[in-house]
């Protein structure tokens, strides 16, 4: 069920953020989840991101690429010199779409749950926020 639902999430998503002039591809919520971690300084380290937006080196890896090509991120070297560390920086460009698809997130998230009355979407939310709490 949870799968299907997420489906249903991802449809909803990518309704909500779709170009309608076709001229760029929107951000997925894994992508938007990124960038928003990125976002909340500076610079950060990869590892936080992987952390905070709960995604593998592999996939944070292969995401940087795309997001970095889109001009969406800079990685930067740090400033000791460590090579094992690798720091993110946004883009004025990636601050600009993340910006523009907080509402579009928010509408997702709305459309998902519009089928429950008030009260039943209040404790599907809070059943959620168990169960990602859980696994922290």
């Amino acid at each position: 069920m949870l799968r299907a639902a997420l489906s249903r999430y991802n449809a909803i998503l990518a309704d909500e953020c779709r170009d309608r002039s076709k001229t760029r591809r929107p951000l997925t919520s894994t992508q938007f989840a990124v960038l928003s971690v990125a976002a909340t300084s500076k610079m950060v380290t990869q590892r936080f991101i992987r952390e905070c937006a709960n995604v593998d080196r592999s996939t944070l890896s292969e995401m940087l690429i795309r997001l970095r090509m889109a001009g969406l991120v800079l990685e930067m070297p740090p400033a000791d010199g460590d090579k094992r560390v690798k720091l993110v920086k946004v883009t004025p460009e990636g601050r600009s779409r993340l910006a523009g698809t907080e509402n579009k997130i928010v509408s997702a998230n709305a459309r998902l749950v519009q089928p429950l009355s008030s009260k039943d979407q209040w404790k599907f939310l809070g059943l959620l926020l168990k169960i990602v709490e859980s696994s922290d």
